[in-house]
């Protein structure tokens, strides 16, 4: 049974899950915080969350506002798990 190699769904699914305990691993023991810019866009959107659009009309986003998507994206997971890195960084990890 060891000599036998994988079916091609049994391969991909065990390389699926490989790749998404590495990068759950990673997420869990590297706790690294948002800096720059993905500190700025993660404020904004614990404000945006909590209902705040001030943030809107602020140089960044008046120079960048294509970044208001993803600020809107993360909105959303804090709006649905709470105010926690982890859930971004683990649904990133996903997609």
């Amino acid at each position: 049974m060891l000599n036998r190699w994988p079916g091609r769904k049994t391969f991909l699914v065990l390389l699926a899950v490989v790749g998404l305990g590495v990068r759950v691993g990673w997420i869990w023991f590297n706790n690294a915080a948002p800096r720059s810019d993905f500190l700025f866009l993660y404020q904004a959107a614990r404000e945006a969350a909590a209902g705040n659009f001030g943030f809107a009309d602020s140089a960044y986003f008046m120079s960048f506002p294509y970044q208001l998507g993803f600020t809107m994206y993360e909105a959303a997971i804090i709006r649905l798990f709470g105010d926690s890195l982890f859930a971004l960084k683990v649904i990133g990890a996903l997609f």
